[in-house]
């Protein structure tokens, strides 16, 4: 199991820096629940956010689903979320359930 690494500021174009949540090595049926408590509370807590999915190495349609929510849930509440450095795990997760062109459009990763 991997853990989830502490929200840390990234600059960003405005005044306020954009907090970044690293997921950790596997986006999966064992760490989705604590990932994406993780991402709702970053999303209740800051107007915009960056997952960083670049340490990904495992990803299941599970942990598509999580990335899939959050995006919703920011959607909904008028919040920037960003997926950053998408892995090539997370990338044939999301390809093998249609959603890469979603969570991965032009400028998100």
């Amino acid at each position: 199991m991997s853990a989830i690494q502490a929200p840390t500021a990234v600059p960003s174009s405005g005044d306020v820096p954009t907090p970044r949540l690293a997921a950790g090595a596997a986006l999966t049926i064992y760490t989705v629940e604590a990932f994406g408590a993780a991402c709702r509370i970053e999303l209740q807590r800051h107007p915009a956010l960056v997952i960083d999915l670049g340490a990904v190495t495992q990803c299941d349609t599970l942990g598509v689903q999580v990335l899939c929510a959050a995006m919703r849930s920011a959607w909904a509440r008028g919040r920037l979320l960003r997926l950053a450095e998408p892995s090539p795990a997370v990338r044939r997760a999301a390809a093998a359930v249609a959603c890469e062109r979603i969570l991965f459009s032009e400028g998100q990763s």
